[in-house]
């Protein structure tokens, strides 16, 4: 439908341009098919429409009082859009498999070709600039792009545009990047592809065409096994007339109805053929990101990794799907990345209702019996002659043929029957490099990876666990490789005394903590809550949610700076093993009577740095964390302590906990009461040895000890700091 030469074209141009404005778009005319030959043409001067938005008056006289007949957006800052215009379909399918996401989003179909172009919205923080590929334009400052209703442009996709991320960003820019055509290459005009690194191809025989005709006749039909296999002999150069004559009588030989003639079925197969030979034969060089992320992570969720790296590294080396493949070439093909032993698991799974992954073709009779088996027919007559002769070469040989059965050939399984029988839906996958299926950890390091690099953000670690099939501690190490970052999320909550019942009223639970309007934290209970609202402090209850986690460098707006205190200092000095003299070094020898005396604590064997005159153990135990920060080992608390008064002091406290614990509660160990004896001192300990005594009623002893010294010791530092 034309917008030109009608009121109601210009009525509807200049609705859909009053809503884009409202939108916060800068629009302009273009001359569409009011002028042929100039459609994409800006009608009016459209400088100063990159600073301001055109007025409802401006967008009504142009297609009112003019025979303006398109319409089209600035991008860039003006409208804070970005719109990635295709005009190559092999481009825009490639951008489709690698960044599957990145369509997911406002999409305009051009009527010339019919590729699409992308919108996306641009966040006032991030920046990106105008790229011009060939095949492909990046539409951002001091360009336009004509929309729909436009004749020719129509909407395929509405909603709002994807806000893009930094990571998507620096996506776009990479798949760019690849299409730059060096200056030095000026006869290359465009690169479409990467080529993977191996160039040996896989050739079909005669005799795997035939097979596989016979194997998809089962299948799937006699008519489509034969389309399907003439495309496959098309893709391999076959000519016609050779695919006519392998399959063509093999056709007619298929059981099929009896009313129906060889002559018929030949005239069958020869249209058959030529409709698959009417297209242009598709080309190999295509870029594979692998399988996609839903049969990834299955087969790594089913401890199916040997099948899942065999697998995608076929892919990503170039191979399709119904490729005829033996085992030697599976093994040649990705050696030095997956091992034999790997190759055979792979070649024997199976799905859940028995039937293989890899399929295997039936090979036909074996080689004609050589000369020396002539011998074997007459081994059983009885005779006293004995006649030595010497076989005859075979004229087998002189072909090139070798004797004997041939190799086992294999039919890798195209992506969209691996969905099927998975029962999971394809939505693409991360692109992978042929080296991260070089072992079982860093292939399922890659899988964790390109995920968070995708799509950075909160996920819980049990969730990114699970999805590769590892343990929780085995996925923690998958962190520490490459640059995966994380930092901790918080819900908070303002506590008053209407919500004081939020916070626990028994025991500190993990994540959680209370904050004053000081910044200092807090065991998360009820009893110190009551305590902070009561003597007139403003208290939040933060509760620890799923990590936010992304690739890259530590950026300063990610991290969450800590107050500068004298504990920080500390523990500062101490990391760094700097035993400079500190600014509250001097609190131990100041002479003060509002301030209290708090003499060096006696640590005991093994906890002593260059005696008691160094000034950082002298701050420690005036802050009183003497051992806390310098942490011994587990296997340290599992001997008996070499101070006998800690010792029995700790003994006592594991008896009086077992004695408290019933079968259903849990206990504290020898080795923890060792832990809490040496890290808060026999004070604290005696004490809650005393509290213990008075209190019988206890629901979780061993967590009530914890609780309770942590609490004490927080409390007694947070008295001296103030002091």
């Amino acid at each position: 439908m034309s917008n030109s030469g009608g009121k109601s074209g210009a009525k509807r141009l200049i609705m859909a341009a009053t809503g884009y404005r409202h939108m916060g778009y800068s629009v302009i005319p273009v001359f569409g098919k009011a002028r042929p030959g100039s459609e994409k043409i800006a009608a009016v001067p459209w400088k100063a429409f990159q600073q301001r938005h055109a007025t409802e008056y401006e967008i009504s006289q142009w297609y009112d009082q003019n025979d303006f007949a398109g319409l089209a957006i600035i991008t860039g800052r003006i409208s804070g859009l970005v719109v990635l215009d295709f005009d190559d379909e092999i481009l825009a399918q490639s951008f489709a498999r690698q960044l599957p996401h990145l369509t997911q989003t406002r999409t305009i179909r051009s009527g010339s070709r019919g590729l699409p172009h992308y919108y996306y919205k641009l966040p006032s923080h991030l920046s990106i600039s105008t790229h011009k590929c060939a095949g492909v334009d990046l539409q951002a400052d001091g360009r336009y792009v004509v929309t729909s209703p436009t004749e020719g442009y129509t909407l395929e996709r509405g909603g709002q545009p994807l806000m893009l991320t930094s990571a998507d960003i620096q996506a776009i820019e990479g798949f760019l990047d690849r299409l730059v055509v060096p200056a030095s290459q000026p006869e290359v005009k465009e690169l479409r592809s990467i080529t993977n690194q191996i160039t040996e191809p896989i050739t079909i025989s005669p005799d795997d065409l035939r097979d596989l005709y016979l194997d998809r006749t089962n299948r799937t039909g006699r008519n489509n096994a034969l389309f399907q296999t003439a495309l496959q002999a098309r893709d391999a150069g076959y000519d016609q007339g050779t695919t006519f004559q392998l399959l063509a009588e093999l056709h007619a030989k298929v059981v099929c109805k009896p009313s129906e003639r060889p002559q018929e079925r030949f005239a069958e197969a020869k249209k058959t053929i030529a409709s698959a030979y009417s297209r242009p034969a598709r080309k190999r060089t295509e870029i594979s990101n692998g399988l996609p992320n839903s049969v990834r992570e299955y087969f790594l969720t089913n401890q199916q990794t040997a099948l899942v790296r065999v697998l995608d590294g076929l892919y990503i080396s170039g191979l399709m799907g119904e490729d005829v493949i033996t085992e030697r070439q599976i093994c040649d093909r990705l050696a030095d990345v997956v091992g034999r032993y790997s190759v055979l698991q792979a070649l024997k799974a199976a799905y859940s209702d028995g039937n293989p992954v890899f399929r295997t073709l039936e090979n036909p009779s074996p080689r004609p019996p050589s000369p020396t088996d002539v011998a074997a027919l007459g081994c059983h007559s009885t005779n006293n002659i004995c006649i030595l002769f010497r076989g005859t070469a075979s004229d087998k040989n002189k072909t090139g043929q070798k004797r004997g059965r041939r190799p086992r050939r294999y039919i890798l399984p195209t992506i969209s029957e691996l969905c099927e029988k998975l029962g999971i839906v394809n939505k693409g996958g991360d692109a992978l490099q042929l080296e991260d299926v070089q072992s079982a950890t860093a292939y399922r390091h890659a899988v964790n990876r390109s995920l968070i690099q995708r799509r950075p953000g909160r996920y819980t670690r049990q969730w990114l666990a699970n999805r590769i099939g590892v343990s929780l501690r085995t996925w923690q190490r998958y962190l520490k490789q490459g640059q995966i970052q994380a930092r901790a999320t918080f819900h908070e909550f303002a506590i008053s005394w209407r919500n004081l019942n939020t916070v626990p009223a028994g025991l500190e639970i993990s994540g959680a903590f209370l904050r004053d309007d000081r910044g200092r934290r807090y065991p998360a209970v009820q009893t110190i809550a009551r305590r902070l609202l009561g003597s007139g402090r403003r208290v939040t209850y933060l509760r620890q949610d799923a990590n936010c986690y992304w690739v890259g460098p530590v950026s300063p707006e990610m991290v969450q700076k800590q107050p500068e205190t004298a504990q920080n200092r500390v523990k500062t000095a101490l990391k760094r093993r700097d035993w400079a003299p500190l600014p509250i070094v001097a609190v131990e020898s100041q002479k003060s009577p509002n301030r209290p005396q708090i003499p060096v604590q006696s640590m005991p064997t093994g906890y002593q740095l260059e005696g008691s005159q160094n000034p950082v153990l002298r701050t420690l135990a005036v802050l009183d964390t003497p051992v806390k920060m310098l942490k011994q080992s587990k296997r340290f608390y599992r001997r008996e302590l070499t101070d006998a008064s800690l010792e029995q002091l700790a003994r006592r406290l594991y008896e009086r906990v077992a004695s408290l614990c019933s079968e259903n509660r849990s206990h504290l160990s020898m080795a923890n009461a060792r832990k809490l004896v040496v890290q808060y001192g026999q004070k604290l300990v005696k004490k809650v040895l005393f509290v213990l005594q008075q209190r019988e009623q206890i629901e979780n002893p061993a967590g009530f000890v914890w609780a309770f010294v942590r609490s004490e010791a927080v409390a007694q530092r947070r008295y001296v700091m103030q002091a």
